[in-house]
C-alpha cells in the first residue's frame, strides 16, 4: 500500500507529464521480506505525422530495503510507435529500448520491449485538450 500522483500536460505535439508512487508491505506472513519500493516514471512524447511518434517512458525504482549498493535502477532509452488502422480496429504498435545506466549487481542491463494493442474509437471532438491521440490519416481519434 502507498500513494501515488501523476501529473500530465499536454503543449501542442507534446505530452509531457511524471508518475511517482512509493509501496510498502503492512501485512503479510512474518516469513516474507518487508517491502519498501519507490517507482517513478517521467514520460514524454512527440507526435508527429501520419500517427508516429517518438516516446522516452523510463521507469526508475529504487528498493529502499537493499543493503548491497544495488538499491536504483536508472534506465536511459527511448522508442518509436504509430496509432494506425490495421483492417478496421485502430492499434497502437510501438518498440522502446532502455539500457540501464545504474542498476543492482546481476540485474539486467537493459531491456527492449514491444507493444501492440487495440484502441477504442471515439467521436470527434474540436476540443484540443482532449487527452486522446489523433491520426492525421483518417481524422478519426482514439483513446489507445
Amino acid at each position: 500500500m502507498g500513494p501515488s500522483a501523476v501529473v500530465l500536460e499536454q503543449p501542442g505535439k507534446w505530452t509531457i507529464g511524471i508518475l511517482v508512487n512509493n509501496l510498502w508491505s503492512v501485512a503479510g506472513h512474518s516469513n516474507l521480506p518487508d517491502v519498501n519500493q519507490f517507482l517513478i516514471q517521467y514520460f514524454i512524447n512527440y507526435n508527429l505525422k501520419k500517427g508516429w511518434y517518438l516516446t522516452w517512458q523510463p521507469t526508475l525504482t529504487a528498493n529502499w530495503q537493499a543493503t548491497n549498493g544495488g538499491r536504483w535502477i536508472v534506465p536511459m532509452g527511448g522508442g518509436v510507435g504509430r496509432i494506425m488502422r490495421l483492417g478496421f480496429q485502430p492499434v497502437n504498435i510501438g518498440l522502446q529500448f532502455y539500457a540501464n545506466a545504474v542498476h543492482p549487481p546481476g540485474a539486467s542491463p537493459g531491456v527492449c520491449g514491444c507493444k501492440s494493442y487495440s484502441c477504442t474509437q471515439r467521436s470527434r471532438r474540436s476540443d484540443a485538450r482532449d487527452p486522446v491521440a489523433k491520426n492525421a490519416d483518417t481524422g478519426s481519434r482514439f483513446l489507445c
